[in-house]
């Protein structure tokens, strides 16, 4: 797993210098795992990192940005992490607390410096990689013309929890034990007199318009 954080600065002539800042790798994990799972830790890695260089170079939230090249980490990321299992929920609770669905996005997995961290390479490859020490191009250009990728919603998720549902008899209605005890021969129904007042009155309630005292 690979993480990277890069600073942005805007100069004066409107062009845009970005520049590694700090970036941490580690090994799998011995217990196996799932892809998915260890691109949602690199994801709560590089949450972590950059929290490290915020407090460092005091950036606004507002203008931090992040990016990863899963698909999935991102549906996991909009969804609330209550409805995960424990893994994926506890991961997706940290991140939601220091960061804001909105602030993160695709990075095609070309354009992911962070790659470079999990592949096999030598000290002179990487001394020449203009990818891990500049970022991606697009970051050189204007936000409106970064990738956008539409989250799609994952047809099957095993780390959804499963829903159960308690079915119980209803209880038998009251016209129906009402039935067993009165027959409808010996129930005597009188109609009831409504006197023109009290149903002047009740119009008036009804009808009444709430602006009016």
């Amino acid at each position: 797993m690979c993480c990277a954080v890069y600073l942005r600065i805007k100069k004066k002539k409107k062009d845009i210098e970005v520049n590694l800042a700090a970036a941490k790798a580690r090994v799998s994990p011995l217990k196996a795992e799932t892809i998915s799972r260890l691109e949602l830790a690199a994801c709560v890695m590089g949450v972590r990192l950059s929290s490290a260089v915020q407090e460092l170079y005091k950036v606004k939230p507002e203008d931090v940005f992040y990016w990863t090249d899963s698909m999935v980490s991102l549906h996991w990321i909009n969804t609330p992490a209550k409805a995960f299992k424990a893994f994926v929920a506890n991961r997706i609770g940290e991140i939601q607390t220091h960061t804001e669905p909105r602030q993160w996005f695709h990075v095609p997995t070309r354009d992911n410096p962070a790659d470079t961290g999990t592949r096999p390479i030598t000290a002179t490859e990487l001394q020449e990689k203009e990818l891990w020490w500049k970022g991606p191009e697009f970051l050189r250009k204007s936000q409106a013309e970064w990738p956008k990728k539409t989250i799609v919603e994952l047809v099957e998720d095993k780390e959804l929890k499963q829903s159960t549902f308690a079915i119980q008899p209803l209880p038998v209605p009251l016209f129906e034990k009402a039935d067993a005890l009165v027959s409808p021969a010996e129930v005597d129904v009188a109609p009831i007199e409504v006197p023109y007042r009290v149903r002047d009155e009740v119009s008036a309630t009804f009808f009444r318009n709430p602006n009016r005292s």
